[in-house]
């Protein structure tokens, strides 16, 4: 089947790059998929292609998730000033060191287990922020891996993050396939041609804890997952106080991927999680009128 490709549809996150995401996604969730979506529900596309971590667990009602690619490495990149070079890691670097991020996830951790670190948002594309390092306004960034390989530019890695502590984003380093659930013979296609089931397994139950824990972009919470050979999901997740100062860790195991992600909802709810929930207050269900 021929596939024609449609670009230069620009995000509002894309566009507003001088507010934290965090204060963008309270006011507009869906910031970076909304427009699409769009899209698909008048009929100018057939399928569109998100970076997961950006798509909101609940989708415009007509909409769905038909399939989810094979994930790359999710875990989180440092990226150095060339004056740190050869720095090991986060804790190598001098006290006062300014690292860059648009996360509040990898702000909070920052702050718990680098306290003498000074974190400083950053906004715009890789290229943009990498200038940005490179020129001294930074002295480090936090970007994911995925990215950073897909744009050929993994030789700017100086050392990836150990998801036993610095869990990643539900979702980083997958694509997620949106199209119509009116849309049968897509929807066939995309599950059996771009499908991969043990991502799909691992962020079904990432995107189910974040679904019932109802966070988002606004809420520092990490993830680390992993499927065993007989289909056994194991989920851990961290979530915190934005300054770091504290955090809840747990984690679940089983074969029902939403199911392990509902189910440790309920482990962390059950040690206090919702204090760290925006406001205290459910995350809107649904977005993005048309």
């Amino acid at each position: 089947m021929p596939v024609a490709i449609q670009v230069g549809v620009e995000s509002i996150g894309d566009q507003l790059l001088n507010e934290s995401l965090a204060s963008l996604a309270a006011k507009t969730p869906g910031l970076f998929t909304t427009e699409l979506e769009g899209g698909l529900i008048v009929k100018q596309y057939d399928f569109v292609v998100h970076s997961l971590k950006d798509m909101p667990t609940t989708l415009p009602e007509g909409l769905v998730l038909a399939a989810i690619t094979e994930r790359e490495d999710p875990r989180d990149a440092l990226v150095l000033n060339a004056k740190h070079k050869g720095r090991n890691g986060l804790g190598g670097l001098p006290s006062g060191s300014v690292v860059g991020t648009s996360s509040v996830r990898r702000e909070a951790i920052i702050k718990r287990d680098f306290p003498t670190l000074l974190v400083k948002m950053v906004r715009g594309n890789v290229g943009t922020r990498l200038g940005k390092l490179d020129n001294g306004e930074y002295d480090a960034l936090i970007l994911a891996a995925a990215g950073l390989t897909r744009l050929d530019m993994s030789d700017r890695i100086a050392s990836y993050l150990d998801p036993s502590t610095f869990m990643y984003g539900v979702g980083q380093g997958a694509l997620g396939l949106e199209c119509r659930a009116e849309d049968v013979e897509t929807i066939n296609i995309l599950q059996r041609t771009a499908n991969h089931r043990p991502s799909q397994l691992r962020c079904e139950a990432e995107r189910s804890l974040l679904r019932a824990l109802q966070g988002g972009c606004q809420v520092p919470l990490g993830v680390h997952s992993s499927v065993s050979s007989s289909g056994e999901i194991h989920l851990r997740c961290t979530v915190m106080s934005p300054d770091g100062s504290q955090s809840i860790e747990e984690s679940h195991s089983g074969t029902d991927s939403v199911k392990v992600g509902y189910e440790l909802s309920l482990k962390l709810r059950k040690r206090g999680a919702d204090k760290f929930m925006t406001g205290g207050e459910a995350r809107p269900l649904t977005y993005g009128k048309p």
